[in-house]
Protein backbone atom coordinates (compact mmCIF):
# COMPACT_ATOMS: atom_id res chain seq x y z
CA UNK A 1 0.00 0.00 0.00
CA UNK A 2 1.24 3.89 -0.52
CA UNK A 3 1.37 6.79 1.51
CA UNK A 4 -1.93 8.96 0.90
CA UNK A 5 -2.70 12.43 1.65
CA UNK A 6 -6.15 12.00 2.74
CA UNK A 7 -8.85 14.53 0.97
CA UNK A 8 -11.82 14.01 2.34
CA UNK A 9 -13.85 15.84 0.20
CA UNK A 10 -13.13 13.74 -2.79
CA UNK A 11 -16.01 11.12 -3.96
CA UNK A 12 -15.21 7.51 -2.75
CA UNK A 13 -15.46 5.07 -4.59
CA UNK A 14 -12.78 6.55 -6.95
CA UNK A 15 -9.94 5.72 -8.84
CA UNK A 16 -7.07 8.41 -8.44
CA UNK A 17 -3.54 9.85 -9.35
CA UNK A 18 -1.43 10.85 -6.89
CA UNK A 19 1.81 12.78 -7.93
CA UNK A 20 4.79 12.66 -5.19
CA UNK A 21 8.28 13.65 -5.81
CA UNK A 22 10.45 10.94 -6.86
CA UNK A 23 13.30 9.24 -4.98
CA UNK A 24 15.58 7.91 -8.19
CA UNK A 25 17.81 9.77 -9.80
CA UNK A 26 16.70 11.35 -12.93
CA UNK A 27 13.22 10.21 -12.12
CA UNK A 28 11.94 13.97 -10.43
CA UNK A 29 8.27 12.44 -9.76
CA UNK A 30 6.30 9.34 -9.47
CA UNK A 31 2.19 9.02 -9.72
CA UNK A 32 0.55 6.43 -7.50
CA UNK A 33 -2.39 4.66 -9.20
CA UNK A 34 -4.61 3.84 -6.66
CA UNK A 35 -8.31 2.78 -6.39
CA UNK A 36 -10.18 4.35 -2.90
CA UNK A 37 -13.15 2.26 -1.05
CA UNK A 38 -14.85 4.08 1.11
CA UNK A 39 -15.00 2.43 4.94
CA UNK A 40 -18.03 2.19 6.53
CA UNK A 41 -18.28 3.55 10.32
CA UNK A 42 -17.86 0.25 12.38
CA UNK A 43 -15.42 -1.17 9.45
CA UNK A 44 -11.95 -2.73 11.53
CA UNK A 45 -10.39 -1.57 8.69
CA UNK A 46 -10.48 2.16 10.10
CA UNK A 47 -7.99 0.90 13.30
CA UNK A 48 -5.16 1.06 11.38
CA UNK A 49 -3.25 4.12 10.02
CA UNK A 50 -4.31 3.13 6.41
CA UNK A 51 -7.90 3.49 7.37
CA UNK A 52 -8.12 6.24 9.92
CA UNK A 53 -9.61 8.60 7.32
CA UNK A 54 -12.26 6.38 6.54
CA UNK A 55 -10.99 6.21 2.98
CA UNK A 56 -8.94 2.44 1.93
CA UNK A 57 -6.21 3.44 -0.54
CA UNK A 58 -5.00 0.07 -2.74
CA UNK A 59 -2.61 0.81 -4.93
CA UNK A 60 -2.28 -0.04 -8.11
CA UNK A 61 0.38 0.78 -10.49
CA UNK A 62 3.23 2.92 -9.92
CA UNK A 63 5.12 5.25 -12.73
CA UNK A 64 8.33 7.55 -12.60
CA UNK A 65 8.63 10.33 -14.85
CA UNK A 66 12.02 12.57 -15.33
CA UNK A 67 10.75 15.91 -16.04
CA UNK A 68 11.15 19.39 -15.19
CA UNK A 69 7.55 20.37 -14.77
CA UNK A 70 7.26 22.00 -12.00
CA UNK A 71 4.07 20.56 -10.18
CA UNK A 72 2.62 17.54 -12.47
CA UNK A 73 -1.47 17.51 -12.69
CA UNK A 74 -1.67 14.51 -15.59
CA UNK A 75 -2.71 10.98 -15.90
CA UNK A 76 0.08 9.03 -17.00
CA UNK A 77 -0.25 7.66 -20.24
CA UNK A 78 0.26 3.88 -19.60
CA UNK A 79 -1.83 3.87 -16.73
CA UNK A 80 -4.09 6.65 -17.80
CA UNK A 81 -5.47 4.08 -20.39
CA UNK A 82 -5.60 1.21 -17.32
CA UNK A 83 -7.69 3.76 -15.60
CA UNK A 84 -10.13 4.31 -18.12
CA UNK A 85 -10.18 0.37 -18.93
CA UNK A 86 -10.66 -0.39 -15.32
CA UNK A 87 -13.38 1.93 -14.72
CA UNK A 88 -15.40 0.57 -17.78
CA UNK A 89 -15.13 -2.96 -16.01
CA UNK A 90 -15.87 -1.74 -12.81
CA UNK A 91 -19.22 -0.12 -14.83
CA UNK A 92 -17.73 3.11 -16.01
CA UNK A 93 -18.95 5.19 -13.00
CA UNK A 94 -16.17 6.24 -10.95
CA UNK A 95 -14.01 9.31 -10.99
CA UNK A 96 -10.30 9.62 -12.17
CA UNK A 97 -9.04 11.96 -10.11
CA UNK A 98 -5.52 13.41 -10.15
CA UNK A 99 -3.74 14.96 -7.34
CA UNK A 100 -0.96 17.18 -7.96
CA UNK A 101 1.89 17.27 -4.99
CA UNK A 102 0.21 20.15 -3.11
CA UNK A 103 -2.92 17.78 -2.22
CA UNK A 104 -4.71 19.66 -5.32
CA UNK A 105 -7.25 17.71 -6.94
CA UNK A 106 -7.84 17.72 -10.71
CA UNK A 107 -10.53 16.11 -13.66
CA UNK A 108 -9.68 15.34 -17.02
CA UNK A 109 -11.46 17.88 -19.11
CA UNK A 110 -12.39 16.58 -23.18
CA UNK A 111 -13.33 19.41 -25.46
CA UNK A 112 -12.93 20.50 -29.12
CA UNK A 113 -11.87 23.63 -30.69
CA UNK A 114 -14.29 25.24 -32.70
CA UNK A 115 -12.39 24.78 -35.96
CA UNK A 116 -11.86 20.79 -35.40
CA UNK A 117 -13.34 19.48 -38.37
CA UNK A 118 -16.63 16.83 -37.73
CA UNK A 119 -15.69 13.25 -35.73
CA UNK A 120 -12.44 15.00 -34.32
CA UNK A 121 -10.93 13.42 -31.40
CA UNK A 122 -11.64 15.58 -28.44
CA UNK A 123 -8.42 17.09 -27.14
CA UNK A 124 -8.49 16.70 -23.25
CA UNK A 125 -7.00 19.05 -20.61
CA UNK A 126 -6.86 19.19 -16.64
CA UNK A 127 -9.28 21.32 -14.76
CA UNK A 128 -9.68 21.64 -10.45
CA UNK A 129 -12.10 19.23 -9.53
CA UNK A 130 -14.94 21.07 -7.58
CA UNK A 131 -17.67 19.54 -5.47
CA UNK A 132 -20.14 21.56 -2.90
CA UNK A 133 -17.82 21.42 -0.11
CA UNK A 134 -14.92 22.30 -1.80
CA UNK A 135 -13.71 25.58 -0.02
CA UNK A 136 -13.98 29.09 -2.06
CA UNK A 137 -10.57 31.12 -3.37
CA UNK A 138 -10.92 34.26 -1.19
CA UNK A 139 -11.15 37.28 -3.58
Amino acid sequence: MSESKQTPHLPAPRLQFRWAPGETPGYEWVVFYEFVLPLREHDCRRDGPQGASGELVLEIGKTARGSNQTCPNDKPYRDGAHANWDNEALGGYLPIIVIDPQGRPFVEELYREANDPPGWTPRSRMVPFVTADTPKAEA
